[in-house]
């Protein structure tokens, strides 16, 4: 899930104001904004899929919220008013297990795309101006499944991971020694 999750509006683009509020809130941690030239620099294997899923993007912003703070009441209350309040539509939910969940809700008149993620217990929103071509996701998926691909770009195996295509090396990773000892040494400091 890229998606991997940015800020304010350019004038002309609307902007989702239960995202803004929740965005400015004490419940979120601070954000990321992408801008085309910033998307296209996260496609370090300069994946055909990947191109085409954001050559529509105009900008985009992602953050996470505090886990003390947000809560699965709170996510599915953003989702309601998303929906209820400001027209957004159900494009697509992907679910892996009770532990990941994400829904792609979509305005197309206005060419808006907010992205509502659970993984493991944290939550992240992101919007998205301009279109997504969301068929491509698919085949990026896909292509991320190749081992060569990920040899060469570790960036990519993060990517690959955060949109869960792979579950069992994150968990084999994430039990490693080394992850251990890296774990304990920041504890120390």
């Amino acid at each position: 899930m890229i998606v991997a999750c940015l800020l304010l509006a350019f004038a002309g683009y609307s902007q989702s104001p239960t995202l803004e509020t929740l965005r400015k809130s004490t419940q979120a941690r601070r954000g990321i904004f992408l801008y085309p030239s910033t998307i296209r620099m996260v496609n370090v294997a300069n994946l055909a899929s990947f191109n085409e899923l954001i050559k529509g993007i105009k900008k985009a912003y992602f953050f996470s919220l505090r886990s003390d703070r947000f809560d699965e009441h709170d996510f599915l209350k953003v989702r309601a008013a998303l929906e209820d309040e400001e027209g957004f539509e159900n494009y697509m939910t992907i679910e892996r297990g009770v532990e990941e969940k994400l829904y792609v809700l979509g305005r197309s008149a206005e060419n808006e795309t907010a992205l509502l993620s659970r993984r493991n217990g944290k939550y992240y929103m992101g919007m998205i101006y301009g279109q997504i071509n969301i068929v491509k996701l698919m085949d990026l998926q896909r292509e991320l499944k190749d081992p060569g691909i990920l040899a060469e770009n570790p960036f990519l195996d993060q990517l690959k991971n955060m949109m869960g295509s792979n579950r069992d090396e994150h968990k084999e990773r994430d039990s490693s020694p080394e992850e251990t000892v890296d774990s304990s040494k920041q504890k120390k400091t």
